[in-house]
């Protein structure tokens, strides 16, 4: 919130649907303005996710296209 106070955009990133685990709901109740998650072209999924390799490289796509100033997490 104080971030967003000094005029900066704040998003979260994830290979997570933020309705997980209610972060969504906390998350936007403290600040957060965009979510991101839904990784379309993914190589590799391990476990129960998508790779973090994937998951940097959507990330990488994302921040690469926002205006400044901006918090992502």
């Amino acid at each position: 919130m104080i971030l967003k106070k000094n005029g900066y955009r704040t998003m979260w990133i994830s290979a997570f649907d933020p309705k997980y685990s209610n972060k969504r709901i906390f998350l936007s109740n403290h600040g957060v303005d965009d979510f991101y998650f839904d990784i379309k072209n993914f190589r590799l999924q391990l476990g129960w996710g998508i790779s973090d390799e994937d998951t940097f490289n959507y990330a990488f796509d994302v921040l690469s296209n926002q205006k400044e100033p901006f918090f992502a997490r």
